[in-house]
């Protein structure tokens, strides 16, 4: 599993196979289930919080840069092309009417606003290491390659990624999300974690 989003009460995943996988997003010992197609999808994102114009649907970023969305129903929907995102793109979250991205190539965040999805794309500065990247509580967070807990507010002006005091996910997370003040990880090869930000808890899990 290399990517995760939660949306409508679901928890959804991408994983290596090019499948969408979703789940429920709780502590129980759940299969993962394949409700459609995720092939050349490197990252997802939810827009349940303050998104402006984006509908509130599942979003992924493509290996080929583009934005896509579909419902987010636990079984099959057709993907819609939204636009396109920066040219190697591997993070992305939806907050505060806006799209933020990360490039790991050069460590840059980027903006994007909701209401002119079709750009253009404004350059924010450092990304701070993220290499996932969600929305909790109208704040982005991002975890590092070295299993760094980051977060920084939705502005589009100076605001660095500060580290969180709490200790961030092990494994060499890939993949972040959340829900309900709850942070999911998962990294290749190891289980699905959940945590509030004050206490890590592995979660069991089967794929689907």
């Amino acid at each position: 599993m290399h990517a995760l989003a939660v949306c409508e009460g679901t928890l959804f995943g991408a994983d290596s196979a090019g499948r969408l996988l979703c789940r429920a997003p709780s502590g129980q010992n759940l299969s993962w289930r394949p409700v459609g197609d995720a092939g050349g999808v490197v990252c997802l994102a939810s827009s349940r919080e303050a998104a402006g114009a984006l509908p509130l649907e599942l979003y992924a970023v493509t290996d080929d840069a583009r934005l896509l969305r579909r419902e987010a129903v636990p079984g099959p929907a057709p993907w819609h092309e939204v636009g396109t995102v920066p040219p190697g793109t591997t993070a992305v979250a939806l907050c505060d009417a806006g799209v933020f991205a990360v490039t790991t190539h050069d460590d840059t965040l980027h903006h994007l606003s909701a209401l002119r999805p079709e750009g253009p794309w404004q350059v924010l500065g450092d990304a701070g290491g993220a290499v996932a990247l969600t929305t909790m509580n109208s704040r982005l967070w991002a975890v590092t390659a070295d299993g760094g807990l980051r977060t920084r507010l939705p502005v589009t002006g100076p605001a660095a990624f500060r580290d969180h005091p709490s200790p961030g996910p092990t494994g060499g997370s890939r993949a972040l999300a959340a829900r309900a003040g709850t942070l999911y990880t998962a990294a290749p090869g190891s289980p699905l974690r959940m945590w509030r930000p004050s206490s890590p808890l592995p979660v069991c899990h089967r794929h689907g």
